[in-house]
């Protein structure tokens, strides 16, 4: 369903990745506002959307962390 994910340079050694930065010096990735859960709280609000987020999310992460390997997630 998705391609595959490379790191983008934004300042030296901080590269956009997907839903986060990566920091190659230091073997960081920082990822941050997932909504997960999202989906579930605008459907008990009686918005009905379909529940898609979840797995999609799940597949670019685990596309991230195949590209760089990282010793420490932050989230």
């Amino acid at each position: 369903m998705l391609s595959g994910i490379k790191p983008f340079k934004i300042l030296p050694d901080v590269f956009a990745l997907g839903l986060g930065i990566w920091i190659p010096s230091k073997k960081v990735l920082v990822i941050a506002d997932l909504h997960i859960g999202y989906e579930e709280a605008l459907n008990k609000e009686g918005i009905l959307v379909p529940r898609q987020q979840f797995e999609l999310t799940k597949d670019l992460l685990e596309k991230m962390l195949k590209e760089v390997k990282p010793e420490t997630i932050v989230i």
